[in-house]
C-alpha cells in the first residue's frame, strides 16, 4: 500500500501531467496553425520579390541590348 507521501506525490505528478498534456494540445490544435499562416505569408513575399528582382534584371538586359 502506498503511504501518504507516495499518494500525494502522484497526485502531484498528474495534475502537472494533465497540465502538460492541455498545453500541448493547445499548441497542436491552434498556434501551429497560426504559425503556418504567417510562414505561407512570408513564402508570398519572397517569390514576389524573387520575382520583381528578375523582371528588374530581365529589363536591364534587354535596355543594354536596345530591344524595345
Amino acid at each position: 500500500m502506498a503511504t501518504r507521501k507516495e499518494k500525494d506525490f502522484l497526485h502531484s505528478l498528474d495534475k502537472r501531467t494533465a497540465i502538460v498534456e492541455e498545453t500541448l494540445i493547445r499548441l497542436e490544435t491552434n498556434h501551429l496553425i497560426h504559425l503556418q499562416k504567417q510562414i505561407d505569408k512570408i513564402d508570398a513575399r519572397v517569390w514576389a520579390l524573387i520575382v520583381g528582382v528578375v523582371l528588374q534584371l530581365v529589363s536591364i538586359v534587354f535596355m543594354f541590348l536596345g530591344v524595345n
